[in-house]
Order: C-alpha cells, then sequence, then structure tokens
C-alpha cells in the first residue's frame, strides 16, 4: 500500500472527517498517535500539527476498500489510509 496522498482536510455532510481529493470527498484513516478535536473540525498529526478543514494534505499511504465502514460515515467505495507526512 504505496500511494502519495494529496489534498484538502474535509468535514462530510454526515460530519467525518476525510480528504477532498480530485473534488470527491474520500473518509480518511489518519496517522498513528493523531487525536481528532471535540468539535471533529481539526486533527492534530504527528510531524503536521493541527491541522484544520481546509488545510492541505500531503504524503504516503494508499487506499483500500471502504464498504465494512458502519454508519453514519459509511459504506463508502474506499477509505484513504495515510501513514506518512511530507
Amino acid at each position: 500500500m504505496e500511494a502519495q496522498v494529496i489534498g484538502e482536510l474535509e468535514v462530510s455532510t454526515q460530519g467525518c472527517l476525510g480528504v477532498a481529493v480530485e473534488g470527491d470527498f474520500v473518509l480518511a484513516v489518519f496517522p498513528y498517535d493523531s487525536a481528532l478535536s471535540a468539535d471533529g473540525k481539526s486533527v492534530r498529526v504527528p510531524g503536521a500539527g493541527e491541522l484544520e478543514v481546509g488545510d492541505a494534505i500531503d504524503g504516503g499511504g494508499g487506499w483500500v476498500p471502504g464498504d465494512t465502514v458502519p454508519l453514519p460515515c459509511g459504506p463508502v467505495k474506499e477509505v484513504v489510509m495515510w501513514q506518512t507526512v511530507s
């Protein structure tokens, strides 16, 4: 699972945090030891600091099927697994 993850941090209509990739919302799994803010609109990512909705995302990871993601965030076509910060 090695791919570049580039996009902007975004919140879906269901309130789920993910990445806008080429105009499409993709649910995200953030790097190990990341911490979601209480309001769900930012995330502290080791090596990148505090990222807020609209901030650019750039790193490595990959995509996995999202058909087992439970409601309210799923099911989705795929999930981006953001593992490293560029």
